[in-house]
């Protein structure tokens, strides 16, 4: 990095200092930061701002249910927001308490206390970015575009993933013993269905009670902090391609607000997800919501929702 006056002519400048650091040098500053934000960091979504008390609570997912936890900014913490159509940290613009919403995805550095119920933030970075679940209705290879049925409105979207940041497709296997296809333990199953435990935390909300976490996971995921098992689980899956995609599955998508013109572009699009569809719907109609509720949908699919590492 050099520091100067440029000259009038806008073609030289005399360099007053130059900085020079190595690429590994870099990398190392790089790899502290990550790390950081994943041992004191926690990442969910806001379930609600409380401007009198300066506390935001926030539903942390995990692989096997939900928890919250009420976040207190310290005196000085920092806010960020993320561009609306960008979850980079380097595009993120200074923020402040006030622009935090109720939805909106969230990521604070801080500290938590022993129980998890509470967290110091000093650092907050936020952003609005909705989820969606649909079927694949077309696909367009070359524009990197696909339509999809909205499971939640019936209607068609098209889905644009040519500057995605993320596309990854659950194993199929995994993806049904995380809802229930091959946990022997701590669920129950329907009455007449099977293939999935009722009320299973993965399909959004909590089971019934409310009681225990099946496998000896720690509520809000167990695989080393809050989020940080399920998005590092989701960068280990296979990236896939517009090629991968087939018309017919069903896809989740982070995305950015849509203008009204029925076009989207995603940020994030996750394939292999119809047995967290699957529950979704099973769970909302067994609790008597009807068939194929959208937003259950949506907001059942693990690391779906979570936000990069600034």
């Amino acid at each position: 990095m050099v520091t100067g006056v440029m000259n009038a002519d806008g073609k030289s400048l005399p360099a007053r200092a130059v900085y020079l650091m190595s690429k590994s040098d870099i990398a190392q500053k790089k790899a502290k930061e990550i790390e950081k934000w994943r041992t004191r960091g926690i990442s969910g979504t806001v379930s609600a701002v409380n401007a009198q008390t300066n506390q935001i609570t926030i539903e942390i997912k995990g692989l096997m249910g939900s928890t919250k936890t009420v976040m207190t900014p310290k005196p000085e913490a920092k806010f960020m927001r993320y561009a609306a159509d960008s979850v980079k940290w380097s595009e993120a613009k200074v923020s402040s308490f006030s622009e935090v919403a109720v939805g909106d995805t969230v990521r604070a550095l801080g500290d938590k206390s022993a129980d998890g119920t509470s967290f110091s933030a000093e650092e907050v970075v936020s952003g609005s970015f909705p989820t969606m679940a649909g079927t694949i209705k077309s696909i367009d290879v070359e524009l990197k575009e696909v339509v999809i049925t909205d499971l939640q409105t019936k209607k068609d979207v098209t889905v644009s993933f040519a500057d995605v940041s993320l596309m990854k497709r659950f194993p199929a296997e995994f993806a049904e013993r995380l809802t229930g296809g091959g946990m022997g333990q701590g669920g129950q199953r329907p009455a007449g269905q099977g293939g999935a435990p009722q009320g299973n935390p993965s399909a959004g909300g909590n089971p019934a009670g409310g009681q225990g976490q099946p496998g000896g996971m720690r509520p809000g995921g167990g695989m080393g902090g809050p989020r940080g098992g399920i998005d590092e689980m989701i960068e280990r899956f296979p990236t896939i391609t517009a090629t991968d995609l087939k018309v017919g599955e069903q896809i989740g998508v982070l995305s950015t607000k849509s203008n009204g013109s029925g076009k989207i572009k995603a940020i994030k699009l996750l394939a292999g997800v119809e047995p967290f569809i699957r529950m979704a719907q099973m769970a909302a109609a067994a609790s008597g919501g009807g068939r194929g509720q959208g937003s259950q949908v949506g907001l059942s699919i693990p690391g779906l929702d979570g936000i990069g590492t600034p």
